[in-house]
């Protein structure tokens, strides 16, 4: 009994050897990456996804307030003179005094300055939250 005991036994770990053997010895597998190297990769990778969704977050904040300030202006616009031929009427007709010209020259270049000034705020303020993410 215990002869076929034994038979059986060394007949299931030759069984269970062919099939550990079936997958091959550790020598043939590929050697494992740097678990430095996959760290740093997986902290440069959270710090891109973080940077782009406060900057996703940001344009869509500042595209917000764009479009609100757009809405308020045009409906303040529609409020004030109805029609966009009577304000083209208007500026046609005061044109043409030198005066009004200069005036109109200054809110433009108030408006370009106001823009430019609105453009260089927002880049430095994207370029603190990237400094603050690490990316710069």
């Amino acid at each position: 009994m215990q002869s076929e005991l034994d038979a059986q036994g060394a007949a299931e770990i030759a069984a269970v050897r062919e099939w550990l053997e079936g997958f091959g010895s550790l020598a043939d597998a590929p050697p494992l990456p740097d678990p430095d190297w996959l760290w740093a990769c997986a902290q440069i990778s959270a710090r891109e996804d973080a940077a782009a969704k406060a900057l996703r977050m940001s344009m869509l904040q500042y595209g917000a307030v764009g479009a609100g300030a757009a809405w308020l202006l045009f409906d303040a616009l529609e409020t004030v003179q109805p029609g966009i031929e009577v304000w083209a009427a208007a500026i046609a007709e005061v044109a043409a005094d030198p005066l009004v010209n200069v005036a109109i020259s200054a809110l433009a270049a108030s408006a370009i300055a106001l823009v430019t000034g609105g453009i260089v705020l927002l880049r430095s303020f994207m370029a603190r939250r990237l400094r603050d993410l690490g990316l710069l």
